[in-house]
Order: structure tokens, then sequence, then C-alpha cells
């Protein structure tokens, strides 16, 4: 068994891998160390939405880490709508040679890649304002036909290049790999 059929055949871990290797460098580029003392952190009490199951009422938890929030989607996705879905169809038209994975679509600002052993998207932000680049990324999706919540579902993710990402850690700015509206 060659080490391609090997990833194909377990799912799982090629969206572990593949998770891991776009988020690990993003996640070291995101955190830095800050030493608090532990007598001084204070717990800020959030509230979140109530659900009723069997006549009990209990919390729901908010996921607010985007990290952990992109999981989420992965590994809980949603079906797309038939509407989305044929606007996922004709992206991936777009691959270069009938190729199973690959860009898709590549500008000066954002390159969106399709990767089909995690069965998303990604997008590179390659240059310009993050967020402005973002939502460039959001309306090229939506121009091919896709809702806001066709592109959480899908997900798509998003990652900085390099220089970029440099950038951002020097100044200690979080990144959120996430759409806005997700």
């Amino acid at each position: 068994m060659n080490i391609v059929s090997y990833f194909l055949q377990n799912k799982p871990l090629t969206i572990f891998i593949v998770l891991f290797l776009i988020l690990f460098p993003v996640g070291l580029s995101g955190f830095r160390a800050i030493e608090t003392p532990t007598a001084e952190l204070q717990m800020t009490p959030t509230t979140s939405p109530r659900t009723v199951v069997h006549g009990q009422t209990t919390q729901t938890p908010i996921e607010t880490d985007p990290q952990k929030k992109l999981l989420d989607y992965i590994q809980n996705r949603k079906p797309l709508s038939k509407t989305d879905s044929e606007a996922k169809t004709s992206i991936l038209s777009m691959l270069p040679n009938g190729s199973p994975s690959g860009i898709v679509h590549k500008d000066t600002a954002f390159m969106v890649e399709y990767i089909k052993s995690a069965d998303m998207f990604q997008v590179e932000i390659l240059a310009g304002a993050v967020d402005g680049t973002k939502s460039e990324a959001i309306a090229w999706f939506k121009k091919q036909g896709m809702s806001e919540v066709g592109i959480c579902s899908l997900p798509v993710s998003f990652y900085l290049n390099y220089q970029i990402a440099n950038e951002f850690k020097k100044q200690n700015i979080p990144f959120n790999p996430l759409p806005p509206s997700c």
C-alpha cells in the first residue's frame, strides 16, 4: 500500500494531519507567552444559550476559540443546501486537469485551494489588509453561488502567507482562521 492510498483510506488521520500542518504554524504566530501570577487571574462569567431537552433546561456551551470552532465545523459538518452543493461542484470544476485537489482561484490578494482529503477549501491571504482580503475571498465564493451558511459548512478556512504571519507575530496580533460570519 503506498502512502497516498493509506491517507485516502484513513480520512480522520488525514484531516488531523492537514489541520495540524495548517493550524500549528498559525497558532505559533498568534500566541505569545504571558506570565501572570495565578492570584491575578480573574474569571469573567459568560452566558450561553439554554437548550430544553425532555423538559429540562441545560446550558449550551458557546465555542469561542476559532481553531476549535473550525475543527468542530470539520468534524460535525452540516449538509449543504442544493444551491450550495451545486456551487461547490462548479468550483471543483475549476481544478486543474481534473485533479482531485489543487488551486481553483488565485489573484494578487488571495489563493483558494481545495483539499480533497479534508474535503475543505483553504484560502491563503497573500497580500493586503487581512480583513479586507477575507471579505474579497468571501465575495468570490458568493459570486460562485455559495451562501454564507454554505461557506461555513464547506468549511472555508483562512491562513496567512509566511510574510504576513511573521508581521502578525511581531505585533502580537491574533489571527482567526474562520470567515467573519462563522
